[in-house]
């Protein structure tokens, strides 16, 4: 399987997402994690969906009959080309989704990003039981051919002192990264 990366925000702040059983060092430069053989990259992450978007006809027709097979009432989707393969956004229900596929048209994995109203109450939960003074801000819900049909979670938390990315699966969980704010004057 090849590699292919995507890029999420939470508030300003970039975070690699790396999934499956990597176990990432803390770290309070997210760009100095080392990546895993499963990570998923876009390219050109930052620039806006209007300028990386690409017609219909540039991917791979496999990619776009699979992604019309499981998500027929979708219509306003938006692909992107990157080195690795293809990815499709699109928004329902308050959901941001964006599949990925490989070169040959494969589904290689799905990132859904939505708000703590939108989370699992088992998720939210084990993550509240713990940080229940946290805020909980964003969360990324991952997919791979590697995760068997159970998601890989990334739960963004703040606080007056720090931001945290709780990486939840199955029953574990853990800090994948952690920053310290700014004080005030510094």
């Amino acid at each position: 399987m090849k590699k292919i990366l995507f890029a999420c925000m939470a508030g300003c702040i970039p975070a690699l997402v790396i999934i499956n059983e990597a176990n990432a060092q803390y770290s309070n430069n997210i760009t100095a994690l080392e990546t895993g053989k499963d990570v998923i990259k876009m390219d050109n992450p930052t620039a806006s969906e209007k300028n990386n978007a690409v017609s219909l006809t540039g991917i791979n027709i496999k990619a776009v009959k699979n992604f019309k097979k499981h998500y027929k009432l979708v219509n306003d989707e938006k692909w992107y080309k990157a080195s690795d393969g293809f990815s499709a956004s699109f928004n329902s229900d308050g959901i941001k989704n964006i599949l990925f596929y490989d070169n040959k048209g494969y589904w290689t994995g799905s990132l859904k990003i939505y708000g703590e109203d939108k989370m699992s109450r088992a998720v939210r939960d084990m993550v509240k039981r713990v940080y229940y003074d946290y805020t909980i801000t964003i969360v990324d819900e991952i997919e791979t051919l590697n995760t068997k049909d159970k998601p890989v979670y990334i739960v963004h938390l703040e606080d007056n002192y720090s931001i945290k990315l709780i990486k939840v699966r199955d029953d574990d969980m853990d800090v994948y990264s952690e920053f310290k704010k700014a004080k005030n004057g510094e």
